[in-house]
């Protein structure tokens, strides 16, 4: 007998040098030898010594690597005999020297299987499942995973009771450190996993919660199988443990900055070990509506996504973020606002604080331009050397917040020279420059290198900087430097001897293009008497002055007058007249003088016609007288001034009249001396205009009369007038209405605009007709068949007034209309053809309106509004309708105008309802009712004339709001009748509602097609509404025996039902169902039921 002893039956190996066994003879016998067939099962062979057969080998004693002793043997394993999971059966078998061979193999004795689980090839298999290489955790209380053994079921496997094992290195790589299952050690220490369902092993876990904040582990896992195959270790799985948030710092803004824009905020953000994974801004300010934040391109305060997405440079170590970014758009600031910037950090490990953790910092909005003045020089202004040395001014920021002024430029240009030239602290240059003042609320600016060109021009611009770049509008002053002396010369007087001179006059100037030029007062003006050695005019009332004293003319654009506080002139006497002018800037010219002799003897003349203050309408001659004492008149000249247009006869005297269309006087010579005249041939006067005459006589001597001055009213002045005055009525208005007693008509008349020469006190005459075609007879109440004009009373004005007063009896009857006719005429003779002309109707008849819906002890719905008719008798018109609502349970009133119940000023709450266009019909559209409140209204006409309906009734009634019910009963829903003799149903309303029984209709709607009774045919052209009949406010019936059913055909009945107060409701149960024709009967009348016939025919 031969046994196996090694390897053990059904067992695994990965370490097998060699197979042995026993061998034995039952005595006497010997062994000879031993044979062993090892027989691979995956794939089926057999072991030939060498390699693998298909057919069934045995190895004997004599094959290589074969030994046998006396009760033992041994066969070597060769290397190329064994394969990783591969099962194998060794069976030994004994051969005596008698030859006799061992027939049977006992299984774990003679026959005895293993597989190969080879170390190199089978080592077991392990993964880590809850976590991946390179992860970032801010939590993790366990490590898991899987475990096999490869090739199974040919292999040892992995169990805890099978002495497999699942080992894990936990490194802290950041320390340097391994976990020993208790705490970090400095030498490497590995632990065990335990199986999640043990002993299996192929899934385990290892809890651990000893991790360290923003540490680096590298986590090893490897298996140890049944036969002790060791996985080999790999470089494992790395995670950063980090449960801190990261940090972040806002660099582009500090706390409480001010800003103008908020441009692109930015700064560093640092995710520690774990890195970012994303970095978050929240903007927001604090407005009527509570807290708005920044969706991306707009505020809100109730919806949208407040966090937003900044873009950032990277996720590792400290990055650079920025915001906005993406489809996102700079927040749109608004000036006078704080604005909170929150940002935080999402690192890659999950971790973020709280948005009221967050880093934050606040801004102000400042958006409002700084406001800069300029205090000197002064805008317009003029200087001259040693005048102006410093530039100052002052700025101020605006807004309710403010950053305050940075500081202040200032533009110094030469604009008169091109191109302009500009100071730039040290010099003129010819590109635009600036420079900075010193002080900033109260600024001033001194160079001693700026030096002013004479007779220039200059302009001096101011900006203001507040501390956000906010620029101020610019202010600027213009301002001339000048230090050249003006020019002056005398005019008037002109000759040596003057007959008159009321105004001294002369030229003067400031040379060069550019100059500060001469001011209104700048010509001074002194006169002497007996010159040289005379005294000098006080210009008050003497020459008492031992030197010149000097008073102001008046100049401009190049000339110059004196004409104020002259002194009075005497003939034969000898004057000097001395000027010299000083321009804006303070130069002076050099004196002039002028000397001269007056002498004024004046002949007279004067016009005849037209009188002075007349008012004529025939200006086809002007006339009049001259006279001179001594030498006699040479001629009489004439100047004539229009006073509406203050200019004057041109002079013409040719073959077409002169025009008034000249600015100054000019003097015409009339015909004639001592007796003159002048014709209209010369002269074109327009109606409605004053004016004014003025006539001089020359003597012989030359003498002429100085030129008028026409302010103090030289001559005559009279008023040309050729129109009718206009006339009109304002009492009564035309087309007007009136119920009470006309005492007075009145009205204007006016000749301002049509001549202007004004209507007499009793020139405004009227005649009234009556509708009955009478005329008034001019007192009481008489009237007469034929017209006649009688007299007002007139005031003249623009407009004038006139007016009729009547005394009882008054002319004015019921009934009646008046026609008043009136006309004036004016103080020129020219009188009103065309007449004015007013109607009016005398109406004390009062007008009626009549409430008819609600009706009285009537219903009203939520919707309903109260209408009426209104009528008033003719010639009566109506004007409009008034309507009162009074609440029953509380006694108060509905006011339209403010939509409320009312006690103020009651019981007169009246609201005034709409007419239509014939004013036959009115409506209030208002519905302020209330369910089940009962309300008395009253409704008041008024016409034209202001007649109020005295007699207006109160109609009351109920507010119902609440629809009433239907429903049809038969034929019932869902039925299959045969026979419908008539449709009926049930009705309803909740109290005090009450069903209107002249409301109730019935709609009878057929299918396929879809069609409707109309109570002669079926029509699919619109709904119609069947009139039925209502029984005790409950129940309702409609009968039609022409009602055309068609079989099997299906219907529906719906009933429609109105209450009083005009609510209506569908029916809550309509009934749809099929007609049936009835089933026709046969009756057996032979032979009969039970009879016994012998024979049937």
């Amino acid at each position: 007998t031969g046994t196996i002893s090694k390897p053990v039956d059904n067992s695994v190996y990965n370490d097998l040098a060699v197979i042995r066994g026993s061998c034995k003879d039952s005595s006497p016998g010997e062994i000879e030898r031993v044979e062993i067939k090892i027989e691979r099962q995956n794939p089926k062979g057999y072991w030939t010594g060498s390699g693998w057969d298909v057919n069934e080998v045995w190895i004997s004693t004599w094959s290589s690597g074969f030994s046998v002793w006396v009760s033992s043997w041994e066969y070597v394993v060769p290397g190329s005999l064994l394969s990783n999971a591969k099962e194998y059966i060794v069976v030994s078998k004994a051969v005596d020297k008698a030859g006799n061979e061992q027939g049977e193999y006992a299984v774990g004795e003679s026959s005895n299987s293993f597989i190969w689980d080879d170390p190199a090839v089978g080592k077991p298999i392990t993964e880590i499942k809850n976590i991946v290489d390179g992860q970032k955790l801010n939590s993790l209380t366990s490590i898991s995973g899987t475990a096999e053994d490869p090739y199974s079921p040919y292999c040892a496997g992995i169990s805890e009771d099978g002495g497999g094992k699942v080992e894990l290195r936990i490194e802290d790589e950041t320390w340097n450190k391994w976990w020993d299952g208790g705490s970090w050690v400095d030498v490497v220490s590995t632990v065990s996993a335990s199986g999640v369902s043990p002993p299996d092993l192929s899934e385990w876990k290892y809890d651990i919660n000893s991790w360290i904040s923003d540490h680096k582990y590298r986590i090893r896992v490897f298996g140890t199988d049944n036969v002790g195959n060791v996985e080999d270790v790999d470089s494992g799985y790395v995670i950063y443990y980090d449960t801190t948030p990261g940090s972040v710092v806002i660099g582009s803004h500090s706390d409480l900055d001010y800003v103008k824009e908020l441009g692109v905020i930015s700064g560093t953000a640092n995710g520690d070990i774990a890195g970012i994974d994303e970095v978050e801004i929240r903007i927001s300010y604090e407005g009527s509506e509570g807290t708005y934040y920044w969706i991306g391109t707009d505020w809100s305060s109730w919806t949208g996504t407040y966090e937003r997405i900044c873009n950032k440079s990277g996720s590792e170590g400290e990055v650079s973020w920025s915001y906005p970014g993406g489809s996102d758009i700079e927040p749109v600031l608004s000036d006078g606002t704080t604005y909170t910037i929150r940002v935080r950090v999402r690192d890659l490990a999950g971790n973020e604080k709280e948005w009221v953790e967050a880093d934050s910092i606040k801004v102000r909005c400042d958006k409002k331009e700084p406001v800069a003045g300029i205090t000197r020089p002064l805008d317009g202004s003029y200087y001259r050397a040693g005048t102006l040395s410093t530039i100052s001014g002052t700025a101020k920021d605006e807004g309710s917040i403010q950053s305050g002024i940075d500081r202040v430029d200032i533009y110094i240009q030469n604009i008169t020279v091109s191109p302009n030239r500009y100071f730039d602290g040290n010099g003129w240059v010819s590109v635009e420059s600036s420079v900075t003042v010193s002080g900033t609320d109260e600024w001033i600016y001194y160079d001693s290198d700026l030096v002013y060109d004479n007779t220039t021009q200059f302009k001096i611009t101011a900006y203001a900087r507040d501390k956000v770049g906010n620029i101020s509008v610019s202010t600027y002053v213009v301002f001339i430097y000048d230090d050249s002396e003006p020019n002056v010369g005398i005019e008037e007087p002109d000759s040596e001897y003057e007959r008159e001179l009321s105004v001294i006059s002369g030229t003067g100037d400031d040379p060069y293009s550019v100059n500060s030029g001469i001011d209104v007062s700048g010509v001074k003006v002194a006169i002497q008497e007996d010159p040289p050695t005379g005294s000098w005019w006080n210009w008050v009332n003497l020459f008492s002055e031992v030197t010149p004293k000097y008073e102001a003319g008046s100049y401009s654009g190049g000339s110059w007058s004196k004409s104020s506080n002259l002194p009075v002139w005497e003939d034969g006497k000898k004057y000097r007249v001395r000027v010299y002018a000083e321009d804006r800037s303070g130069n002076t010219s050099s004196v002039v003088d002028y000397d001269f002799v007056y002498d004024s003897v004046y002949s007279t003349a004067e016009v005849v016609y037209p009188g002075d203050g007349s008012k004529v309408n025939d200006v086809s001659e002007i006339s009049g007288t001259a006279f001179d004492e001594d030498s006699g008149i040479s001629e009489v000249r004439i100047a004539m001034r229009d006073m509406s247009t203050l200019l004057y006869w041109n002079g013409y005297s040719g073959v077409s009249p002169g025009s008034f269309d000249s600015a100054v006087p000019v003097w015409g010579v009339c015909e004639g001396s001592v007796s003159w005249k002048i014709k209209s041939s010369s002269y074109n006067m327009l109606s409605g205009r004053d004016y004014r005459i003025v006539v001089e006589g020359i003597d012989l001597a030359g003498n002429d009369p100085a030129d008028p001055d026409w302010g103090s009213a030289p001559g005559i002045e009279f008023r040309y007038d050729n129109e009718a005055p206009e006339i009109g009525i304002s009492i009564p208005v035309d087309g007007t209405y009136s119920n009470t007693v006309l005492s007075t008509i009145s009205g204007t008349g006016n000749d301002t605009n049509t001549g202007g020469s004004g209507i007499a006190s009793n020139q405004v005459k009227y005649r009234i007709k009556r509708s009955d075609g009478k005329w008034y007879a001019g007192s009481g109440n008489t009237w007469q068949d034929s017209s006649a004009w009688w007299p007002t009373n007139y005031t003249d004005g623009d407009p004038g007034e006139w007016v009729k007063t009547f005394s009882a009896p008054y002319p004015w009857e019921d009934g009646y209309t008046y026609d008043i006719v009136v006309y004036a005429e004016d103080y020129a003779g020219n009188v009103n053809v065309t007449y004015a002309t007013s109607t009016f109707i005398y109406d004390t008849t009062l007008p009626t309106a009549t409430i008819t819906a609600p009706v009285d002890g009537g219903y009203v719905s939520q919707t309903g509004i109260i209408k009426g008719t209104c009528s008033d008798t003719l010639p009566g018109v109506m004007d409009k309708v008034k309507v009162r609502i009074k609440r029953g349970s509380d006694g108060h009133y509905w006011r339209v105008s403010d939509s409320s119940w009312t006690m103020e000023g009651a019981p007169e709450v009246w609201n005034e309802a709409s007419l239509s266009s014939e004013s036959t019909f009115f409506y209030l559209n208002t519905s302020p009712w209330e369910t089940d409140e009962t309300y008395y209204v009253n409704g008041q006409g008024v016409d034209k004339a202001g007649n109020y309906q005295v007699d207006y009734g109160t109609i009351t009634f109920i507010a119902d709001f609440t629809p009433p019910t239907g429903a049809v009963v038969l034929p019932a829903d869902g039925s299959e009748p045969d026979y419908i003799p008539t449709i009926s149903g049930t009705c309803g309303d909740t109290s005090p509602g009450e069903v209107d029984s002249q409301n109730v209709y019935l709609i009878l709607k057929g299918f396929s097609p879809v069609e409707y009774w109309s109570g002669d045919i079926w029509t699919d052209t619109t709904t119609v509404y069947l009139k039925t009949t209502v029984l005790s406010q409950s129940t309702w019936y409609y009968s039609d025996s022409n009602i055309s059913w068609t079989k099997d055909r299906t219907y529906n009945a719906t009933v429609v039902v109105y209450d009083k107060a005009g609510n209506s409701t569908i029916s809550i149960y309509s009934s749809t169902f099929t007609y049936r024709a009835p089933i026709p009967e046969t009756v057996i009348k032979f032979p009969l039921n039970g009879k016994y016939y012998n024979s049937l025919e």
